[in-house]
This record gives structure tokens, C-alpha cells and sequence, in this order.
């Protein structure tokens, strides 16, 4: 299964999810973590896009708290920081954009733990629709030879009643297997039943090789 983009999940796995209620344990603490962390990573994109939409304010008001701070510290005699207040900005827009990278990273690692979770869930309800189609499948074939081997001692006996001899294993006309069949169809249609049995035991042993 094709792993989702980051937009694909957003889309797929938080705005058109089912409700929490039908959601798998496993599924549903991942999801209520990638929407902890949608949450978050929207917020620290906001502060990040204030910081920079604002940066020349902001920037222009640090620099003049440094001047005052510096010569407050010139009249006492005292030394200061160069740029406090400038340096603080810096730290806050790198601490902002460390934030939202993190947030990116983490997201990244749910989506990918997510689509994990799925896809096993996946194989696994595939497994279990498998063995469901086999198991379906081996009742339907089990009626279906025991209803050709009736149809073909059937027809062996009335070959045997008629002077014939007895022979199930005798090529069927389909018509003699159903009342709709034969009500529709003129012309005879020959069924070889134990080669149609063999075809059908071989078609299951395969669906239950595939389970």
C-alpha cells in the first residue's frame, strides 16, 4: 500500500476520518497524536510568521532598548551585554523555527507509524475476507459434487434400466442438473462430472492456499 503524503493525510486520516468511537485502539491514539501535533505545528507556524512578518519593528524596538539599557550602564559605570534585547529576538525566531521543524519531524514519524497501522489492519481484514471466500467457497464445491454424483448415478441408472450399462462417471447433459436449464435450452450440453469435480476441489485448494 502507497504510504500518504503529508497533505494526503491530513486530508484523508483527520478530516474525513470515521468517528473516534469506530476507530481501532491502535488507530485511534495515533490519530488523536498526529491532531496533538497538527495543532501545535499551527500554532508555531503562527509565531514563526509573526516574527517575520513583524521583524523590522520588532528588530528597530530591541535595538533601542539596547541603547537605552547601554547608556543607563555608561552613567553607572557599569558594563552590559551589547544587544540583549536584539539577541533575545534572534533566539526567539531560531527557537520558533527549531519548533516547527521538530513539529514537521514528529508529524512525519505518526503519519509513517499511521500508515503502518493501516496497512496491517489491512492485512489482516484481507486475510480474514480470504479464509471467509474459501470457506464459502469449499461449501458451494462440497454441494456442487455431491450434486453431480447424484446426477451422474442417476444418469448411469437410467442408462443401466434402459439396457445400458452402469457408468457414473458417464458425460451429463447439463439439463439434467436444473429445471432452469433444461427449460431454456434445446440443444445438449455436456458436462464431464468428474472432471468438473476435480476443477472445482482444485479451484478450492488453491483459494485455501491463498488465505
Amino acid at each position: 500500500m502507497t504510504r500518504l503524503t503529508n497533505r494526503q493525510a491530513t486530508s484523508d486520516t483527520i478530516t474525513h476520518r470515521p468517528p473516534t468511537r469506530l476507530l481501532p485502539p491502535e488507530l485511534a491514539t495515533l490519530v488523536a497524536e498526529l491532531e496533538a501535533i497538527d495543532g501545535k505545528a499551527g500554532a508555531a507556524a503562527t509565531q514563526r510568521g509573526n516574527l517575520i512578518r513583524d521583524w523590522s519593528s520588532l528588530l528597530v524596538e530591541a535595538q533601542r532598548a539596547d541603547a537605552r539599557a547601554a547608556a543607563v550602564a555608561a552613567r553607572e559605570g557599569t558594563t552590559t551585554v551589547a544587544t540583549p534585547h536584539a539577541d533575545a529576538l534572534g533566539k526567539r525566531l531560531a527557537q520558533a523555527k527549531a519548533d516547527e521543524a521538530a513539529l514537521t519531524t514528529a508529524r512525519h514519524d505518526v503519519i509513517n507509524d499511521l500508515q503502518a497501522a493501516r496497512d496491517a489492519l489491512d492485512r489482516r481484514a484481507s486475510a480474514k475476507r480470504a479464509t471467509t471466500a474459501a470457506d464459502a467457497l469449499a461449501k458451494a464445491a462440497r454441494a456442487l459434487t455431491a450434486a453431480l454424483d447424484e446426477a451422474a448415478e442417476a444418469t448411469a441408472m437410467h442408462d443401466w434400466i434402459t439396457g445400458g450399462s452402469y457408468d457414473p462417471s458417464t458425460i451429463l447433459d447439463a439439463r439434467a442438473l436444473s429445471p432452469e436449464i433444461a427449460s431454456s435450452s434445446y440443444t445438449p450440453i455436456p458436462i464431464n462430472a468428474h472432471r468438473l469435480i476435480d476443477a472445482v476441489a482444485h479451484l478450492t485448494a488453491q483459494e485455501s492456499a491463498h488465505a
